[in-house]
């Protein structure tokens, strides 16, 4: 895990350098399911009041996935 990678000022950001849950999945024939399992930091995010800002998971073929929480009535685009 790497902290806050481009520091940013606002929010909590990190990038999480491969994936468990993904490869385990892959390895297993169930990397179908990846992209509902990803989407659900979105949800947990909204329960946090925050929002999600994120463009890549390893799920997607990247090799991390990054993570930036913001707070859900900030000005923060991403």
């Amino acid at each position: 895990m790497i902290v806050n990678p481009d520091n940013v000022d606002e929010g909590l950001a990190f990038t999480l350098v491969g994936c468990p849950l993904a490869e385990y999945a892959k390895k297993n024939g169930y990397s179908h399911l990846m992209p509902h399992l990803c989407s659900l930091d979105h949800v947990y995010a909204k329960l946090m009041h925050t929002k999600l800002i994120r463009n890549h998971t390893v799920a997607q073929g990247a090799d991390s996935c990054d993570y930036w929480y913001v707070p859900d009535k900030g000005e923060t685009i991403g």
